[in-house]
């Protein structure tokens, strides 16, 4: 996707987005998850995989086996835990919430690799100049702010943080780099305005670089992505979609229209991945005839 023009990459993300957030149906929601994993191994390398392995599986049965023990909505107990039912339902409808909230989070993280803050500014510097800049601004700060908070702590370490192993001494120490973040973060935007006041920012209209063109290879992809998400919308428009959790958990009758609803909006799902999968292919044949 990094290769596209930057409309068609946000168009792609934004659907997906907006899609999985808005949409009740189990088999969207795999296929969301699915296409997310699939894209994020794509982009990350083995230790950032393996990062990610430590942490969505562990979110994923953590918020499916916190809803059952909150929520007993349902026909379908499985045991019972203290005098409250642990429902199939209440179980699945916590599997559909975790894998909406993993989904979004590694497509947003694949969004902020993807359209950058250049890309950002360079679609939406004309319209919103002052709105676009802030968002560019505010998402570039986030991989800033992780970085140096990396950097203090092992700062810390070196000055003597850390180095017992008591909640008290890890909570002090914790708040001792906070306070070095939130001055070195003040410190970045105070002279962030003072470069853009000595450019002249403000001080005429404004002209976004553009360095993104138009090719062949856009229009094609902007055009499938049309057409998958007119498919995808069709049969949400007429409500042929969503499922029912409470209080049985049923989904929608089969049909040739929900066949190609879920086909339509799995590869809307796997756009991303087939993109990069078609640049590996034709970088293979490229270097097999050298």
């Amino acid at each position: 996707m990094k290769r596209f023009h930057p409309a068609v990459s946000f168009a792609c993300f934004l659907s997906v987005l907006l899609l999985t957030m808005l949409l009740r149906d189990p088999v969207v929601m795999a296929g969301s998850l699915f296409g997310g994993v699939l894209y994020s191994c794509a982009l990350s390398d083995k230790a950032r995989v393996k990062e990610d392995l430590k942490f969505y599986p562990v979110l994923f049965l953590l918020v499916t086996l916190t809803n059952p023990v909150f929520s007993h909505n349902g026909v379908t107990p499985l045991f019972f835990l203290n005098g409250n039912a642990f429902t199939l339902e209440a179980l699945v409808y916590g599997a559909f919430i975790a894998s909406a909230l993993v989904a979004v989070l590694l497509w947003s993280r694949a969004y902020s690799e993807v359209v950058t803050s250049d890309k950002f500014l360079f679609l939406f510097g004309r319209a919103l100049p002052k709105t676009a800049l802030v968002l560019s601004v505010c998402l570039r700060y986030l991989p800033l702010l992780r970085r140096d908070a990396k950097r203090l702590k092992e700062s810390a370490k070196t000055l003597g943080l850390y180095t017992k192993e008591s909640f008290v001494d890890r909570f002090a120490s914790n708040v001792q780099v906070y306070y070095a973040l939130v001055g070195r973060t003040l410190e970045n935007a105070v002279a962030a305005a003072g470069s853009m006041r000595a450019r002249g920012f403000g001080a005429g209209k404004n002209v976004p670089f553009a360095a993104f063109r138009r090719t062949p290879r856009d229009v094609v992809g902007g055009g499938v992505l049309f057409l998958l998400l007119a498919c995808v919308l069709a049969p949400v428009l007429a409500g042929a979609t969503g499922a029912s959790f409470y209080p049985v958990f049923s989904l929608p009758p089969f049909s040739l229209f929900s066949a190609a609803f879920y086909a339509a909006f799995l590869l809307l799902a796997l756009f991303p991945s087939l993109a990069e999968l078609e640049v590996t292919v034709r970088w293979r044949l490229f270097q097999s005839k050298l």
